[in-house]
């Protein structure tokens, strides 16, 4: 079972992506966007579980954050994109 995270924007767009179940979500969240689940260099995702942080790792700087409005177990296949929600 897949997880479907839905997020609210910094620009209050509704969004979801859909992440395998089994395991860390942050390190989901990395290997997600950014190919490595511990990134290197560059920017890294950090998960609390009610927000999600993009971070520049070099200047541990928050780029952006998205705010989790609900985590929902799905049969439907992982998404390699974020899509946009009518309703979250």
């Amino acid at each position: 079972m897949n997880k479907k995270i839905t997020v609210k924007t910094g620009d209050d767009r509704v969004r979801y992506c859909i992440l395998p179940g089994e395991g860390d979500l942050q390190d989901h969240f990395n290997r997600w966007l950014f190919g490595e689940e511990k990134p290197s260099g560059g920017y890294s995702a950090q998960f609390d579980g009610e927000v999600l942080r993009i971070i520049d790792s070099i200047a541990y700087d928050t780029v952006t954050t998205f705010r989790v409005l609900s985590i929902n177990d799905t049969d439907e296949e992982e998404l390699p994109t974020w899509a946009d929600c009518e309703t979250p």
